[in-house]
């Protein structure tokens, strides 16, 4: 974790990762004013609590339908162009929030916010790319837990200032500031892009077209390939073949008086056709070679999927990991749903739901932000300690929604924002270790795990949005559904706790270390009860190539366990969109460092 001196040079002496971080603190701030105000809006439409369950559907939705492309979108693309490109785009959108007001359409509303969180998908992948190139290799980490911290206080305060603003100024200006710090963001990023090519500048770097950012900046912007660039090389090329061929007839001619004229045009239209025949066979054989490349391409993204799907077959371990969210998901979702109803029947502040819904949110950035970073500093570096922190999320959990619905009952708002605080520090624990569980998987195959793992998040989340709205309009009371969620909880509590206590002698004396070749032997000796004999073998195999001992191995993890662990808080909250993508961070900042 780093230190208050550490974040303050950071910022000062990068001055493009200073405005990239201004950028993103305008952005979320606006974001807390946008969330209150539409879900005030929708209620204010519509009665029926199912739309307010459509209503985190489309936020939610847009993420977990653009998984397969936004990656490849953002890796074409330049990537400024991208973030200034959604931040204008949005700007724009969230000012159509005003018309819904007197259009009166709750599917109108629907349909903004889809594309709103449509757009937003593509910016923050772009932003999280975007650190590797900016910031030192040495500080990557502690630039994502900035990040983290970022989010996590403009939660609080972004929420706490959104109610207020939404509740005394009105629904309109809540969604015009939110339209200014988008705009604010914009100029931020493109203010991040001036301060990197004057840093590059100065230090006599040349950035090749495939890098961050492009010399050209039409192709930058475009995304032209470099295979177009090549076959653009190869024409030239051939042109200048052609004209040395004509050279070297002239100097025939002058030699070569005895010859006649027939025939060295004779031989000049032999050698000509015998050129366009090898273009020809040239041409085809590489359209061939192309083809097959696209089909290699292809067949490898199935390859890639098929072999995650087996990679998660042969390592139950694995599977169990990326089940940690969903599951927690099913539980929390619906709640999001019924908080917000029970705050309308019970605990308006001036006959108003804006305030108060303020107010919960913050208290959910408190105890998300929290609950970690103490777990962090009490609890060892391992992975038994990783799991029992997650099972601790758990029960927390479960305690903070037991409160919770006694503070309903009660109708008492103390006792209900303390049982919301509890509740929130459980899905901190539970979001941030299962993060960290899952980074130390094989190298290769973290970004594929993450696509899972969010991809579950996201499905399990929507089921249980829908669920909430559902229950409600079935006349259930609030409470009644609470109790519903709190024994799906107890249940989900028995099942980790069977899980857990099958794979506690392989938890004992596991440490984590954010190392490559640690992570590959955690991975190794943490994989799968089912194939234990595929991976005894694949063990072997290693030790017979690397000509190391198992006392030597245990050593080296041992002494690399020692090192840095300030990776932990890259993908810190629950609802944290930053981290989305913190894999691409590991994978780019390899690639291309400052």
């Amino acid at each position: 974790m780093g230190t208050f001196k550490n974040y303050k040079n950071l910022l000062t002496n990068n001055k493009a990762y200073l405005f990239l971080w201004l950028g993103l603190f305008a952005s979320l701030f606006g974001d807390w004013f946008n969330q209150i105000a539409t879900i005030v809006l929708c209620q204010g439409l519509e009665s029926d609590e199912m739309y307010l369950s459509y209503l985190f559907v489309a936020r939610t939705l847009p993420s977990f339908l653009l998984i397969p492309f936004v990656n490849s979108i953002v890796d074409r693309f330049n990537k400024n162009f991208i973030m200034i490109t959604s931040d204008l785009i949005r700007a724009a959108l969230v000012l159509l929030f005003i018309l819904v007001k007197k259009v009166k359409n709750i599917w109108f509303l629907l349909g903004i916010i889809f594309v709103q969180f449509s757009v937003s998908s593509f910016f923050l992948p772009a932003r999280t790319a975007i650190i590797a190139k900016i910031v030192n290799k040495n500080n990557i980490v502690l630039a994502n837990t900035f990040d983290s911290a970022t989010w996590s206080a403009l939660y609080f305060i972004g929420s706490s200032i959104g109610g207020i603003v939404a509740d005394y100024a009105g629904l309109t200006w809540a969604f015009i500031i939110d339209s200014i710090t988008y705009l604010i963001s914009s100029i931020c990023v493109y203010i991040s892009l001036k301060a990197y090519r004057n840093r590059v500048l100065t230090k006599g770097k040349i950035i090749n077209n495939n890098s961050f950012y492009s010399n050209s900046p039409y192709e930058s912007l475009m995304g032209t390939s470099s295979s177009e660039s090549e076959k653009k090389e190869e024409n030239t090329h051939k042109r200048g073949t052609k004209l040395k061929n004509i050279i070297l007839d002239i100097e025939e001619e002058e030699k070569e008086h005895g010859e006649s004229k027939g025939k060295r045009k004779e031989n000049r239209e032999e050698e000509e056709a015998e050129e366009t025949e090898e273009e020809k066979e040239i041409e085809e054989k590489k359209e061939k070679e192309d083809t097959k490349e696209q089909k290699k391409e292809k067949d490898k993204k199935k390859d890639g999927f098929l072999e995650s799907v087996r990679f998660l077959k042969r390592n139950p371990h694995t599977f169990a990991i990326l089940c940690v969210k969903s599951t927690g998901a099913l539980i929390w979702g619906a709640i999001t749903i019924l908080i917000i109803q029970i705050i309308e029947q019970h605990f308006k502040i001036n006959k108003s739901v804006s305030i108060p819904i303020g107010i919960l949110y913050a208290s959910e950035g408190i105890g998300s932000m929290i609950s970690p970073l103490v777990a962090e500093h009490y609890f060892k570096k391992t992975t038994g300690k990783r799991w029992f922190s997650i099972f601790l999320g758990f029960v927390l959990f479960e305690i903070g929604l037991a409160v919770l619905i006694f503070g309903s009952y009660l109708e008492n708002f103390y006792i209900f924002v303390a049982g919301n605080v509890i509740r929130a520090g459980g899905i901190g624990l539970i979001w941030v270790f299962s993060t960290v569980l899952i980074q130390h998987e094989k190298p290769e195959m973290i970004g594929r795990l993450f696509g899972f793992d969010y991809g579950f998040f996201f499905l399990c989340i929507m089921i249980s949005y829908l669920w909430g709205g559902f229950g409600i309009n079935l006349k259930l009371n609030s409470n009644t559904i609470l109790q519903i969620q709190f024994l799906v909880g107890v249940f989900i509590i028995c099942c980790w706790i069977i899980y857990l206590l099958k794979r506690k002698k392989k938890f004992k004396h596991k440490i984590l270390d954010t190392s490559d070749s640690n992570s590959n032997s955690d991975n190794d000796n943490d994989n799968g009860d089912g194939d234990g004999n595929e991976n005894k073998k694949s063990q072997e195999k290693r030790g017979n190539t690397n000509h190391v001992s198992k006392d030597e191995s245990s050593i080296n993890a041992k002494s690399n366990s020692n090192g840095s662990n300030n990776g932990i808080l890259n993908n810190e909250f629950s609802n944290n969109p930053i981290l989305n993508n913190s894999s691409s961070i590991d994978e780019s900042s390899k690639s291309d460092q400052n």
